[in-house]
């Protein structure tokens, strides 16, 4: 009894603590939060990525970085892949040195170095000579205003070959997961990909931009009539501090997963997302009222710190 009532006197302490704390130091609170909540995600992401190397080896991993500057550092999203057994990371960048760097990284099982475009042929990169990642094969668009910060009036100008998708990658080559960032030419080298490659992806992170701001791009509601049409959902949406450019990311509709590995690489992909609005907990949901309760799916509730509601 006297160790009930000090653990309810121990509590009301802590709660009493709690309550001065945040509203003596709010924002001191609030970074604790985000740095706990942060810790957490990162072990439940560890856990499951230990889970799928143990009990289910055979379950490849696969991403394609179109556009591979900076290499895994730059998508910090997909950077805990490096730590699957069974992973195929694809990678394409144009600029050979900086392929040779992200070969001799480790982080790529290979890196093409073709200019990738819609079509097959040539093609001039307009490169700002501040700026080499923001290099383009579509010329600026004078006609509109040009993001902040992006100086595009003294360029050198390369030719290069370019190709399609589905001429750089090995025939029937597909992939879980696509990241492009190709300046103004996201939308075009999707649209040009093999609909078999659109199949099987589960997820799109890409560039857009409110503003056609090179001459003949496409912009957001392109992009997103595109995909939508394509059976994926619209997970993120953020604006650049340029307020043109922004960061979007698709994800598959869930109910069109159909099997257990599939639906294991969109659960280590709710993990990446931080599985915002219960998208881990909806995904199981959705899966297990299609296809029944799945008693190997018991463990990975537990994993993924989802709670069953069937």
């Amino acid at each position: 009894m006297r160790r009930a009532e000090k653990s309810g006197e121990e509590r009301r302490r802590a709660a009493s603590v709690k309550h001065f704390l945040a509203n003596r130091f709010p924002g001191l609170v609030y970074r604790y939060r985000a740095i706990r909540s942060r810790y957490q995600q990162a072990a439940n992401i560890n856990r499951f990525i230990k889970y799928l190397n143990q009990e289910h080896p055979e379950i490849c991993v696969s991403l394609l970085d179109v556009g591979a500057r900076g290499g895994l550092n730059a998508i910090p999203i997909f950077r805990p892949l490096k730590h699957l057994k069974n992973r195929l990371i694809h990678g394409i960048e144009p600029d050979t040195e900086e392929a040779k760097r992200l070969r001799k990284s480790g982080e790529y099982d290979h890196v093409f170095t073709d200019g990738v475009a819609w079509y097959d042929g040539e093609a001039v990169l307009h490169v700002p000579v501040d700026n080499y990642g923001a290099a383009s094969i579509r010329e600026t668009n004078p006609n509109v205003e040009q993001p902040i910060g992006v100086l595009r009036q003294n360029c050198r100008n390369i030719p290069i070959c370019v190709k399609k998708l589905s001429s750089i990658l090995p025939t029937g080559a597909t992939y879980d997961f696509i990241k492009t960032d190709i300046e103004g030419c996201d939308y075009d080298v999707l649209s040009s990909a093999e609909p078999s490659l659109l199949g099987k992806i589960l997820c799109v992170v890409c560039e857009a931009q409110r503003t056609p701001i090179f001459k003949g791009q496409h912009v957001t509601v392109d992009l997103h009539s595109f995909l939508t049409e394509r059976q994926f959902l619209l997970y993120s949406l953020n604006l650049q501090g340029n307020l043109v450019n922004q960061d979007v990311i698709y994800v598959k509709h869930p109910g069109t997963i159909s099997d257990l590995p599939t639906l294991f690489k969109y659960l280590l992909l709710g993990l990446l997302l931080k599985h915002r609005g219960n998208f881990i907990s909806c995904t199981l949901e959705v899966y297990e009222h299609n296809y029944g309760k799945q008693k190997v799916l018991d463990s990975v509730y537990e994993i993924v710190g989802a709670k069953r509601r069937m």
